[in-house]
């Protein structure tokens, strides 16, 4: 403390509790100054039992745009110094890539009646009026980031990373009553999805592999990992990679044919060895029996040796030594310095062409038919990764052990919570299978239990069926006869016009689901008419209630129709078209006898389907000013401005 003529001896490692103050004792300023320190300290030991600097109270949420980093903060209260802190809404720009920490600065500033006035004693009619007093201690804080180069203390807040926020915890934030929680759960239901946290491929951009985690609530080690919004994670694509060398195929043609590799998908061909026939003209030496050269290397046979009319005879006439025809054997030969024709075989390596590295296939000319087409590639390994989360927030992703016999999932430690196995298909959007362990809710354990008890029944039923159709058959005394239980006696060679609904036989009903209208314009209501239940006829005043017509901008709306898209997939359409036009209760009578069929739901399963089906989408952006022009509109980060 800097300010003159301030005395404070509070020093809390003295033990002092309280002023005791005594008659006929002057009173001290320092006495005074000394007081509100002891309360101050007091104070500041309780509450930080129960938060800890930087715990949101209320509101305070962040808002980061992925892409451009700008960052909305809401206004809230903070607690910091042992105080809850007030803090304005505040704009600003952060990196998008790299970790940061969003927080709020505290600037403290010593306050006297020369920079406020309105510190001057107030009391009109005293010796005092308008003469100095205490001074202030004041505290502001303010939104910022940890490399906005602002002044103050800054404690942070949130922890951002790749622009993108770690974790958002809902206030108010009781940190001992978290870590007692987290034990308890940690020890008794481990790590688990409460809701959200689905994992979805968003294709693959620039050689990394985009994933999208949507919003939701996790468990681990007991802490909450809360993500308000959907997460968008980006890995480049890291295979392992393995040569092959001389893998063999057989040519089928000297012309160009298709060569697949039996590895795939392919990092990179090093060398195509094949083996071509092409026929030369020899200079024959100056001296009989002599050796002529070749113009290439690796020769492997010669198909033919003619002058002429005349055709040499291997061994006989010559011999292929190395890369040159030798003349030795006392057979035939060209005169000296005559030139001859010979056609032979040799191995080259030669450029593919039409190379698909993920197909793992590439074209190749003049390989002679029958022979063998040697290949040496790079290829690249398959690996099964896991992602997970850990208590704070932070996405990682769990890497694999490469095999080629296939990869098995990778140890997930207890700190983390797996989210889904991905299936690196390189140079190809991943394949995510959502394994997370997920929280069951007493809903379901309660379907769980009635569907169990129905099993039961079932299988009681399903006796009684069997045993019934052991000693009655289906076809007696040469009469066919069909319960209509189900489809299985029916003839599966004709084609069936009719349909079995609850053991009766009937025409099919076709039927066409046509969604509702989910134009934002359009209202759904049941026919109604309105009633007046308070009427207030009088009023004594009026005022205005905006008199400055001070609005804040009111934000855009946007609306997307359809805003969901629902299907149902039905193997037997028919069938289940004409079941929903039935009642599901029958009533059959049978002499003095009531029989009521029932049909319940036994089961209901959900499953993700792998690839979605492609709609038209129309998007109505609304709300605009006058004036106010659409500069930018996207979608999950794609650029979607009408032209």
């Amino acid at each position: 403390m800097t300010l003159t003529q301030y005395y404070n001896r509070f020093n809390a490692a003295q033990g002092y509790d309280e002023l005791l103050f005594r008659a006929a004792k002057g009173l001290q300023s320092a006495e005074l100054n000394e007081i509100q320190s002891t309360q101050f300290d007091r104070l500041k030991r309780i509450a930080d039992v129960l938060f800890k600097d930087g715990a949101v109270i209320r509101n305070g949420q962040a808002i980061i745009d992925p892409v451009s980093g700008v960052t909305q903060m809401e206004a809230g209260a903070i607690y910091v110094v042992g105080a809850v802190r007030e803090v304005a809404a505040a704009t600003f720009t952060i990196p998008v890539i790299g970790e940061l920490q969003i927080g709020i600065r505290i600037t403290t500033a010593e306050i006297t009646e020369l920079e406020d006035p309105a510190l001057r004693d107030p009391a009109v009619g005293t010796r005092n009026y308008q003469e100095p007093g205490a001074g202030r201690l004041r505290r502001l804080a303010a939104w910022g980031w940890s490399g906005d180069g602002g002044t103050g203390d800054f404690y942070p807040v949130y922890t951002v990373r790749d622009g993108s926020l770690l974790t958002q915890t809902q206030p108010p934030v009781l940190d001992p009553v978290l870590q007692l929680i987290a034990r308890y759960d940690r020890e008794s239901n481990g790590n688990y999805a409460v809701r959200g946290m689905d994992v979805q491929p968003a294709g693959l951009v620039s050689g990394s592999q985009v994933f999208t985690v949507n919003d939701g609530v996790a468990n681990v080690l007991g802490f909450k990992v809360d993500k308000l919004t959907s997460t968008r994670l980006s890995y480049a694509e890291d295979p392992d990679l393995e040569t092959i060398a001389n893998e063999p195929k057989t040519s089928a043609s000297a012309s160009a044919q298709t060569v697949t590799l039996n590895y795939k998908p392919l990092s990179s061909i090093q060398d195509v060895v094949i083996t071509a026939q092409k026929t030369v003209t020899v200079n024959r030496g100056g001296f009989s029996g002599g050796t002529d050269p070749f113009p290439d290397t690796a020769i492997l046979s010669i198909q033919s040796v003619t002058q002429g009319g005349t055709t040499y005879t291997a061994t006989t006439d010559y011999l292929l030594v190395g890369d040159t025809i030798s003349w030795s054997p006392a057979g035939a030969e060209p005169a000296p310095g005559s030139t001859y024709s010979v056609t032979y075989r040799y191995l080259t390596s030669v450029t593919p062409t039409s190379i698909n590295l993920a197909a793992g296939t590439f074209s190749v000319t003049g390989a002679v038919a029958g022979t063998l087409i040697l290949v040496d590639y790079i290829w690249k390994l398959p690996r099964t990764d896991i992602l997970a989360v850990n208590s704070i927030g932070e996405f990682i992703r769990i890497k694999g052990e490469s095999s080629r016999f296939g990869s098995p999932k990778p140890f997930v430690p207890s700190s983390l919570l797996a989210l889904a196995t991905i299936t690196n298909a390189w140079g190809q959007v991943a394949l995510v299978d959502n394994d997370a362990i997920r929280v069951t809710d007493m809903g379901e354990l309660r379907k769980v239990r009635n569907s169990i008890v129905e099993l039961f029944g079932l299988i009681a039923l399903e006796r009684l069926k069997t045993d019934i159709s052991s000693r009655e058959p289906t076809s007696k005394s040469g009469v066919f006869v069909d319960p209509f239980f189900d489809d299985d006696l029916r003839d599966d060679g004709i084609t069936q016009d009719a349909v079995i609904i609850d053991g009766e036989l009937q025409l099919p009903i076709a039927s066409t689901n046509v969604p509702a209208s989910t134009n934002h314009k359009a209202t759904w209501l049941l026919p109604y008419e309105d009633e007046f239940l308070i009427v207030q006829r009088l009023r004594t005043g009026s005022m205005k209630i905006n008199p400055y017509q001070a609005f804040a901008p009111p934000p855009a709306l946007v609306t997307l129709n359809p805003s969901v898209d629902q299907w149902t997939v039905v193997e037997n359409m028919v069938t289940e078209q004409t079941r929903r036009f039935i009642d599901p209760t029958l009533v059959a009578r049978s002499g003095d006898r009531t029989i009521t069929f029932t049909r319940e739901l036994v089961e209901t399963t959900r499953t993700e389907v792998e690839f979605l089906r492609q709609i038209a989408v129309e998007f109505i952006v609304e709300g605009f000013g006058a004036g106010e022009q659409l500069v930018l509109l996207e979608f999950d980060g794609i650029d979607i401005t009408p032209l």
